[in-house]
């Protein structure tokens, strides 16, 4: 039995492990205080730190502080950049003139790829652009606070250009992993509908399979034993009658419970090996006879048979000889259920051309009914695996014909005897 497996589970950047918004909160105060810290020490302290590029040092711990919260808390980053950057006009102010430097910026940019990465389409880009205009605004009034005299046109161009650049370098990487992701996510999720597809094909594949043993068991040997119940009850009834029971009789019954034990042990082992046609290799003339004989035997019935040479029909085959001795078994205990008492014709005939045709006639005695196993369906099925074609139903003379047709595509070259 095929059990579905577990859901793949989606690598989706939108679902934070833990829920760290005041986590991110007080580490984001911390190092933004620890810097404040700082810059208010003597001003030899701040001259060694000038001197040891110890603003570079504290905004580059600022920096990884911030860039792991934007990599561990992705599911609202949109928050965070916000944060970043208001820490960033923060830290700007309070250096002053220092605050132009590149290094400053590094959380930012970082923030901005963040933002594009991880945070919403509709945001990004509006939130990009005004950090850049933020950013360019802000460099611009700490040099005119820090005594900036010539800016001209020229240098508010290569002001905007240059944190452009960068700003579009970072914003592109971002949309970069975005798009990869999103690619990851897609193929992931299209491994989980075809893993889900293949679940479902192999439950239709056990139902398939559940079906045709049934169909298999009945056929081999539901008709075997509704003849042995009948010898059994025949042989109950003579002796009730004479007193006497029928050593033939008992020696019929017995072997119809050996056919129909035998016919269940050839199913079941050849269900397990998986070709359920698999049968001992009888000649489908001694077939036919033994089917015929049984139904005159044990069910009374009246065969008026119309066979092909028995050379003719030993050569079909092996799968038509199964289904032609399945077909034929099939419309005699039919006609012996429906129309009992009645003459059956039985046809089994090999054309020139090689198809095969089996036809089982009776006339109508009770309303015709569709039989409460699977021989029908089953008779069908088979006709149809094969390529051939099958009907059973009355003809407008009033006679129940049950007819099965199969093509030339499996007859046996050579004599089989």
């Amino acid at each position: 039995m095929t059990t579905a497996s577990p859901p793949i589970r989606r690598s989706s950047p939108d679902h934070a492990s833990i829920p760290a918004a005041s986590v991110i909160g007080g580490l984001s105060g911390l190092s933004c205080g620890l810097y404040l810290w700082l810059l208010t020490l003597e001003p030899a302290v701040m001259e060694l730190l000038n001197r040891t590029a110890g603003h570079y040092t504290v905004w580059l711990l600022l920096t990884l502080v911030q860039s792991g919260l934007l990599l561990w808390y992705r599911r609202r980053p949109v928050p965070v950049f916000g944060g970043v950057f208001a820490l960033f006009l923060l830290g700007s102010w309070i250096i002053g003139d220092a605050g132009t430097a590149v290094g400053v910026a590094l959380p930012v940019w970082f923030a901005v790829f963040a933002l594009t990465a991880y945070g919403p389409p509709r945001w990004s880009i509006p939130l990009v652009v005004g950090a850049w205009l933020g950013h360019v605004t802000t460099q611009l009034l700490i040099g005119h606070l820090a005594g900036w005299t010539d800016i001209t046109p020229q240098l508010l161009i290569a002001i905007g250009v240059n944190h452009g650049v960068f700003y579009s370098a970072c914003a592109v990487v971002g949309a970069t992993v975005r798009a990869f992701q999103r690619r990851t996510d897609d193929a992931l999720e299209r491994a989980r509908l075809v893993q889900s597809k293949l679940d479902a094909e192999a439950a239709e594949a056990v139902a398939r399979e559940r079906n045709r043993m049934a169909r298999e068991l009945h056929d081999l040997a539901a008709h075997q034993l509704v003849d042995v119940v009948l010898t059994a009850r025949t042989v109950k009834l003579t002796s009730r009658r004479t007193g006497d029971v029928s050593h033939d009789d008992l020696d019929e019954l017995i072997e119809q419970s050996t056919a129909a034990l035998h016919s269940v042990r050839s199913a079941v082992g050849a269900l397990r090996d998986g070709d359920p046609d698999q049968e001992p290799d009888e000649p489908l003339s001694q077939r036919v006879d033994r089917i015929l004989r049984t139904a005159r035997t044990t069910r009374a019935l009246t065969v008026v048979a119309h066979l092909a040479p028995a050379v003719d029909l030993d050569r079909v085959g092996p799968a038509q000889r199964h289904a032609v001795a399945r077909v034929l078994t099939e419309g005699l205990s039919n006609a012996g259920v429906h129309a009992p008492g009645a003459p059956v014709t039985a046809t089994v005939a090999v054309e020139t051309d090689d198809t095969v045709t089996v036809e089982v006639a009776n006339p109508l005695s009770a309303p015709a009914s569709r039989s409460g196993g699977f021989g029908l369906i089953g008779a069908a099925e088979r006709a149809a695996a094969l390529g051939g074609t099958f009907r059973a139903g009355p003809d407008p003379e009033g006679t129940w014909r049950l007819v099965m047709r199969l093509g030339p595509t499996d007859i046996e070259e050579g004599d089989p005897t």
